[in-house]
């Protein structure tokens, strides 16, 4: 599976094999980095709208969100040992 995230919001799910789209979420807005995937599953991704967004990666369901005061735009990083994720913010 590959994720894709872009300007216009929209994180995209792709089988890399038949390239036919697993699931769509959009973001209130534009996406600036790679998502990440973390040992549980969890596709991470920050957005313009000061928010980084964790979801499943078989279903693109949301499981957690987490506010910041300003633009996310760095790829965050997910520690092997336990899955914290790292992150910048322009708060």
């Amino acid at each position: 599976l590959v994720v894709i995230g872009s300007h216009s919001g929209e994180l995209c799910c792709v089988c890399a094999v038949s390239g036919l789209r697993r699931w769509q979420v959009f973001l209130p807005d534009r996406i600036e980095a790679s998502a990440t995937l973390s040992r549980r599953g969890t596709v991470v991704v920050g957005c313009y709208d000061g928010t980084l967004y964790g979801f499943e990666l078989c279903t693109g369901q949301r499981r957690w969100s987490f506010s910041t005061g300003d633009v996310i735009k760095c790829t965050a990083l997910c520690t092997l040992r336990d899955d914290t994720v790292c992150f910048g913010s322009y708060d």
